[in-house]
């Protein structure tokens, strides 16, 4: 259950970005810089082939650790870039495209939580005395 919600909130994640992205650049093309979008590129690029792949064998938990917190180190490198290099006035369009500290507090608890998930035994108890 955890492996699917993950792997449609990777499904979403994608496809904001992906329109998000699409849309600030035909409406501003100067407006992020170039180091920002080229890591969300990478990002959309790196879901849509988990998302293909997905389409042809589940994705394993080796591949959803992998894309989560590399999400977010992308995520982070957006915002510190934006912060210190390039000091623009961030609107909401381009909060969808560079992230926010949310996707990375999200995206830490999904992989933790998916790694924590093999650690348990599951027992069931039959109610028959």
């Amino acid at each position: 259950m955890l492996r699917k919600l993950m792997i449609y909130l990777m499904m979403l994640a994608t496809a904001l970005r992906f329109f998000s992205l699409s849309f600030s650049l035909i409406l501003d093309v100067e407006r992020l810089p170039i180091p920002v979008v080229v890591s969300v590129a990478a990002m959309i690029i790196i879901g849509a082939m988990l998302i293909l792949r997905n389409v042809r064998t589940p994705l394993g938990k080796k591949e959803l650790t992998t894309y989560y917190p590399l999400a977010s180190v992308s995520v982070l490198f957006n915002l510190l870039f934006i912060k210190f290099f390039s000091p623009i006035e961030v609107s909401a369009l381009d909060l969808c495209v560079i992230g926010t500290m949310l996707d990375v507090v999200v995206n830490t608890a999904l992989t933790l939580m998916l790694l924590k998930e093999s650690r348990y035994v599951m027992v069931e108890v039959s109610a028959d005395n």
